[in-house]
C-alpha cells in the first residue's frame, strides 16, 4: 500500500492510523481484523502479516459521528453521554464521546425538552409525559413512558431541569416536579395552586440545586426573582435574588447575579419573610403560648387567626412566650421575619402542649 491519504489536521488531533484486513472466521463470516497501527506520517505499508497473527476485530464498526444539531448533552453513568435531536434520543459508546451509533438511538412520541440523570437512570423530559431508562450501556437502556400524574407532565424549561443523586427536578405548568425511581411527584402543589404558580413564569426558569433544595430563577415580565424549594424542611420560599446562570465547582454553587459571580449560601444572611399554610382546627381555639427554636435570635413572629393579625412577638430566645387571649379562631397561620435559620415554630393552647418542643 502506497500514498496513504493524509488525514485532516487541526482540531481533529489524529496521530495514528490503523490498517484492517477483511478476513473470514471459522463460520465463513467476514470481519475486519487489525493488521497494524502506524504513525500518521507513514504513507506506505507492505502487508505481510499471516492470517493467524491478525489482531482483534474492529470495535468501531457502526460507530457514527454525532448527528448534526444534537442538543441537550448530558453525562450519564458508566462514561456515557446522552443527547437528543427532535424526537430521537442518542447515546454515545461508553468512554467514546465521539461515537454515537445510530442503531442505539431511540425515538419517542413527544418533543424532547431536556435530559436529566440519576444513578444509572436517564430521564428524558418532554412537552408531554417523561420517559425513563436504566442501564450501563446504550444496548441496555430502553426508554419507556413514565406513569406520572397530569401535574408532572410537560417540562416547561430546559434550563430548569436539575439532576440530583435521587432524581431529577423540572418545572411544569403546575409546579416543580421530581422524577425518581419510584415515580414522579409535584412538590409545590401543596404550597401554591396552578394560577399562583403561573406568576413564577415556569417557561423562563433557570434551575440549580444545593443541599437538597431546588433553586429556581424566573422573569415574568414584571419582576425578576427567585424561589427556593425545600421539600423536607421549609417548603417554598421566595427570594429577591435573580440569577442568569449557574455552575457547580467542587460542590459549591456559583450564580451570575447582576454581573457578579457569587457563591450560594456564603456571605451575610439575607432577611426573609416566611408564611405558613393555613391550619384548620377542628374547633374554635385560642393559642395562648408559643415557642421558636432557631440558630440565633431575634426572630419576629406574627400569628394570624381567621385571616386577622392576632399577635406580633419579637422572640429573643428559645423560651416560651405568651400570646393574647380574647379571641378564638378555626384557621391559623404564622409569619416569620428575620435572618436566623429557624428549626421549629410552635403555638399551643397550654404550656403543657409545648413541653416537648425543643431543638
Amino acid at each position: 500500500m502506497t500514498s496513504l491519504a493524509t488525514p485532516p489536521s487541526g482540531q481533529h488531533d489524529i496521530d495514528r492510523r490503523r490498517i484492517y484486513r477483511l478476513s473470514y472466521t471459522g463460520t465463513q463470516q467476514s470481519e475486519l481484523q487489525l493488521v497494524v497501527e502506524l504513525p500518521i506520517g507513514t504513507t506506505s505499508y507492505d502487508d505481510s502479516v499471516a492470517q493467524i497473527d491478525l489482531e482483534t476485530s474492529i470495535a468501531t464498526e457502526g460507530w457514527d459521528a454525532a448527528p448534526e444539531g444534537l442538543l441537550g448533552i448530558k453525562s450519564l453513568a458508566n462514561q456515557m453521554i446522552a443527547g437528543y435531536k427532535d424526537f430521537d434520543v442518542y447515546f454515545c459508546v461508553p468512554g467514546a464521546p465521539y461515537a454515537w451509533p445510530v442503531k442505539d438511538s431511540q425515538a419517542i412520541d413527544a418533543a424532547v425538552v431536556g435530559i436529566g440523570a440519576f444513578g444509572q437512570s436517564v430521564a428524558v423530559l418532554t412537552n408531554g409525559v417523561p420517559y425513563v431508562g436504566f442501564g450501563g450501556s446504550p444496548e441496555e437502556i430502553i426508554l419507556t413512558r413514565a406513569e406520572v400524574p397530569d401535574t408532572c407532565a410537560g417540562c416547561e424549561s430546559k434550563r430548569g431541569i436539575v439532576s440530583v443523586p435521587g432524581g431529577v427536578f423540572y418545572p411544569t405548568k403546575h409546579g416543580i416536579a421530581m422524577i425518581t425511581p419510584s415515580g414522579a411527584q409535584n412538590l409545590t402543589e401543596k404550597y401554591v395552586d396552578k394560577t399562583q404558580w403561573a406568576s413564577y413564569a415556569p417557561s423562563t426558569m433557570l434551575g440549580a440545586a444545593a443541599g437538597g433544595r431546588y433553586i429556581g430563577f424566573y422573569d415574568n415580565g414584571a419582576v425578576q426573582r427567585g424561589l427556593i424549594l425545600d421539600p423536607e424542611v421549609s417548603g417554598l420560599v421566595e427570594t429577591s435574588i435573580h440569577a442568569t446562570a449557574q455552575h457547580i465547582n467542587n460542590g459549591r454553587l456559583y450564580l451570575a447575579v447582576g454581573g457578579n459571580l457569587v457563591a450560594f449560601g456564603e456571605g451575610a444572611a439575607l432577611s426573609y419573610t416566611w408564611e405558613s399554610r393555613d391550619y384548620v382546627l377542628p374547633t374554635p381555639s385560642n393559642m395562648s403560648v408559643g415557642k421558636v427554636i432557631a440558630e440565633s435570635y431575634p426572630v419576629t413572629i406574627k400569628l394570624y387567626g381567621d385571616g386577622v393579625l392576632r399577635a406580633t412577638r419579637v422572640v429573643q430566645n428559645d423560651r416560651e412566650f405568651t400570646l393574647p387571649a380574647g379571641y378564638s379562631a378555626t384557621k391559623l397561620s404564622i409569619r416569620a421575619e428575620g435572618t436566623a435559620k429557624i428549626r421549629r415554630i410552635a403555638v399551643a393552647e397550654t404550656s403543657e402542649e409545648l413541653a416537648d418542643v425543643s431543638s
